[in-house]
């Protein structure tokens, strides 16, 4: 299943915490929770709430990450090398998507990561069953 999602790629932040009346408590940035969330609505967009891949199915999972080019980048430089991580922009997709893509991350046995320069910024992710050997 192949789907587009129209945004900037946020990369998933680490959670914060805060201390009020003596008690800690543990939070996810808000920023991290909206891209989430958009991914998530452009996956149900496409494949509907009900279409989780169960377990015990290996998945394969490529998700190229299109980021906006900086005007004051050199043009011999073709592919972003700078922050975000390329990790921490798919650990967002996994993380959104367990629970509606598939039932947990470890399903995940297979994975192509990109990060690219691309107008307008974008996810492309396609999700399929692992079926190499």
């Amino acid at each position: 299943m192949k789907f587009t999602v129209h945004m900037e790629p946020v990369p998933k932040d680490r959670p914060r915490t805060t201390v009020k009346n003596g008690k800690a408590r543990i939070y996810t940035p808000s920023n991290t929770t909206k891209a989430e969330w958009q991914i998530r609505q452009a996956f149900i967009l496409v494949a509907g709430s009900g279409a989780a891949i169960r377990r015990p199915t290996p998945i394969f999972i490529s998700a190229t990450f299109y980021l906006p080019r900086p005007k004051s980048l050199p043009k011999r430089i073709t592919k972003p090398i700078a922050r975000p991580d390329l990790d921490n922009l798919f650990k967002a997709v996994k993380d959104a998507l367990r629970g509606y893509a598939w039932d947990d991350d470890s399903q995940v046995t297979s994975a192509v990561p990109k990060k690219r320069f691309g107008s307008p910024p974008r996810i492309e992710i396609d999700i399929q069953v692992d079926t190499e050997e």
